[in-house]
């Protein structure tokens, strides 16, 4: 699923897979990008659903300014509001933000980053 996104956001012209967006692991040179996570515990999977899933997907902006970590995360919270929409492999039945973007406090390496939790419903295609 978060490949999936991963492209998706990609196609939308957020960013580039591999240089801004990135799913799991985001190099800490990067000084502006998005990182899409999973939860720690996994995807539910319920034997009456088959390939039917709802999970929650998080997805971390690192920026050098708030004003600018805070305009791309409100870009995704309007961009992922979702409905019935086909990406590659998955039809995201919804997708919706849980909270408004949080900031953390800045890092030593002098990044702040902006989270901002998705409830997501998706059928394998």
């Amino acid at each position: 699923m978060i490949s999936s996104l991963s492209k998706y956001l990609e196609a939308q012209g957020v960013g580039v897979v591999g240089r801004d967006i990135f799913v799991r692991n985001m190099p800490y040179t990067v000084r502006r990008g998005i990182l899409i996570t999973e939860p720690l515990t996994g995807t539910m999977i319920d034997p009456e659903l088959p390939d039917y899933y709802k999970t929650r997907i998080n997805l971390i902006v690192r920026s050098q300014t708030y004003e600018d970590g805070l305009a791309l995360a409100e870009t995704l919270v309007d961009r992922l509001k979702l409905n019935e929409t086909r990406m590659q492999g998955v039809l995201v039945k919804y997708m919706h933000p849980r909270h408004l973007p949080v900031p953390y406090p800045i890092s030593d390496g002098e990044n702040l980053e902006i989270s901002v939790s998705f409830d997501v419903v998706f059928v394998k295609d």
